[in-house]
């Protein structure tokens, strides 16, 4: 749909998507509700972004946004995990063997939805620089990826916010 508006907003170009559009006039403005959904669901946290090495779970449309939020939000390094990767993207056994020093972990994938509550994708125990884990899942409001990095002691939030943010946004 980008090409046929009149204006898109630079966090949704930064994305390459645009999941609202308003008609002002009959110009047609493009933005992603997302970007900020994501940048609430982090800031109300308290999760600190900005010179932190970020790995984020996932190379789905969220995993983009992501990708744009901790830009934005002035990450030193971000990691893209894939299970299948390519181009830049590390598996997950490299992540845990190369990057165990991840300050910020953001999981972008389902592992751990209902109805596969209980699951997860690392050992977050491993990760030496543990400071931050973010789920952008919200059922179970507690998925076993929050409640493990909790236990660690670890700020962690779950994707019920950014929900509600980028509804918000989007009205």
């Amino acid at each position: 749909v980008i090409p046929y508006l009149d204006e898109v907003d630079e966090k949704a170009a930064a994305i390459g998507a645009v999941n609202t559009i308003v008609n002002r006039e009959g110009r047609l403005y493009g933005y992603n509700t997302d970007f900020y959904g994501m940048s609430e669901l982090i800031r109300h946290a308290g999760i600190v972004i900005k010179d932190k090495k970020v790995a984020i779970l996932g190379t789905g449309g969220t995993s983009k946004t992501a990708r744009a939020v901790a830009t934005h939000l002035g990450a030193k390094e971000i990691i893209t995990v894939s299970r299948d990767p390519n181009g830049d993207q590390i598996t997950y056994g490299e992540l845990l063997s190369e990057h165990a020093n991840t300050d910020v972990i953001i999981n972008t994938t389902p592992v751990g939805m209902y109805p596969n509550n209980g699951e997860t994708l690392l050992d977050l125990g491993k990760f030496t620089n543990l400071k931050a884990a973010v789920d952008v899942i919200y059922n179970p409001l507690k998925t076993k990826f929050i409640s493990d990095a909790e236990k660690l002691g670890v700020a962690a939030v779950s994707g019920l916010l950014m929900l509600v943010a980028q509804a918000v946004m989007a009205r």
